[in-house]
């Protein structure tokens, strides 16, 4: 029987939180090099946490924010698990 993907609502929210940050890091013009260089988050941190999306700090990040990757506010609610802000 081949290998597949768990089916799921988590495994879900995790592509898109892992699809999320690597938008935020695009739109920025970062690699994650660059949050290895400047010491924001360790290379062994970094890929853990994209392999558990939802193991995300919010410390981890307010410094990515503060290095140029900028999240909005669903962004980090959808991160976090909870569901965006609907209206105004």
């Amino acid at each position: 029987m081949p290998k597949t993907d768990p089916l799921g609502r988590n495994t879900l929210w995790k592509k898109s939180v892992v699809k999320v940050i690597q938008n935020c890091m695009n739109n920025a013009d970062m690699k994650p090099r660059d949050l290895f260089k400047r010491g924001i988050i360790t290379k062994s941190v970094y890929y853990k946490r994209l392999e558990n999306a939802g193991k995300f700090t919010l410390q981890e990040l307010k410094d990515m924010e503060q290095a140029g990757v900028k999240f909005s506010d669903d962004d980090v609610l959808m991160i976090f698990g909870r569901a965006p802000r609907k209206g105004g």
